[in-house]
């Protein structure tokens, strides 16, 4: 509602002769009549109903498929085939001691089999390896099983030794003893063979 100003003007009852002017000392006095406070349009906003629809995103799985790394195996280590090797026993001090030694290489070891015919029967005979060749009477190298006869003089003794069969340039020579020990009388040899290089 609008207010309204009403102006109520109180002239005094003396006035100059002149033109009806208010004489000096009139007031003016301008009232203000109470204006009515205006109401308020209302306003009503609707509220705006915002509904968003949610979004389904599916996302396909990926399907990773890892091809089987190549297996590459290293080759098993060739071990060369044995090589056998033989040697004949030949007889010292007037012995009739016959036979064979026979070596057999395998990697890094070697087996020496010696065969003897000819000895006394029921006895022992000790035998090794010796550097250099018959005769020589050279270091031991590698000492070899007994030989043991039957009644009829005969004896078999393999050894397996742990080593390469590197034959050096001075030799080896496998070496039968008298017996039944390596010392005094016993130590006599009475079969010798030179041992084959590869």
């Amino acid at each position: 509602m609008q207010k309204r100003l009403v102006l109520t003007i109180i002239v005094p009852a003396a006035l100059t002769a002149c033109g009806g002017h208010p004489a000096v000392g009139a007031r003016a006095v301008a009232q203000a009549a109470p204006v009515a406070a205006a109401s308020p349009t209302p306003v009503t906003t609707s509220p705006t109903h915002v509904t968003s629809s949610p979004t389904h995103v599916t996302a396909s799985p990926t399907h990773v498929t890892a091809s089987p790394a190549p297996v590459t195996s290293s080759p098993a280590p060739v071990t060369p085939p044995p090589t056998v090797l033989t040697a004949k026993l030949t007889p010292e001090s007037g012995s009739k001691v016959a036979g064979t030694a026979t070596v057999t290489t395998a990697g890094a070891t070697f087996t020496i089999r010696l065969e003897a015919t000819g000895l006394q029967p029921a006895t022992t005979h000790p035998a090794h390896i010796r550097a250099g060749t018959c005769g020589s009477n050279g270091p031991i190298v590698f000492p070899l099983e007994n030989m043991v006869t039957n009644g009829a003089g005969h004896a078999v003794a393999a050894t397996w030794i742990h080593h390469p069969y590197q034959v050096p340039a001075s030799g080896w020579f496998v070496e039968i003893l008298q017996g039944p020990t390596s010392s005094g009388s016993g130590a006599k040899p009475i079969a010798c063979a030179k041992l084959p290089a590869h």
